[in-house]
C-alpha cells in the first residue's frame, strides 16, 4: 500500500469553520503547500483526499467500481444519497454505462 497524501496542518475544527466561509479558500491553500493531491479533515467528518490533477481524476473514475467505495455524509447532502458517488457494485456500474 501506497504513502498517504500529506494533511493540511491545523486542526479539524478549524479546516471546518475554514471550508464553511471560503471552501476553494481552503483547497487553494492546500494545492499551493502539497500539490494537488492532499487531505483535509473536517471535524465530524470522515477525513478526505483532495484531487485536483486531471489525469488522476480520470484514472479515479475508470477504476472499477468494486475496487472504490463512496460513502459521505456530507456528500449525501449536496448531491443526494441517490447520486453515483454512492452507488457500489452493479448498480454503481450500471450508472456509469448510462454516463
Amino acid at each position: 500500500m501506497g504513502e498517504w497524501p500529506p494533511r493540511l496542518e491545523r486542526s479539524s475544527a478549524r479546516q471546518l469553520i475554514d471550508y464553511l466561509r471560503h471552501p476553494y479558500a481552503l483547497f487553494w491553500e492546500g494545492y499551493k503547500r502539497h500539490g494537488p493531491v492532499f487531505r483535509v479533515k473536517l471535524a465530524g467528518q470522515p477525513e478526505w483526499v483532495v484531487v485536483g490533477e486531471p489525469a488522476l481524476i480520470r484514472a479515479i473514475f475508470r477504476e472499477s467500481a468494486d475496487t472504490l467505495y463512496g460513502d459521505s455524509d456530507a456528500l449525501k447532502a449536496f448531491l443526494g444519497e441517490h447520486a453515483i458517488l454512492f452507488q457500489n457494485g452493479e448498480r454503481h456500474r450500471r450508472a456509469r454505462r448510462v454516463l
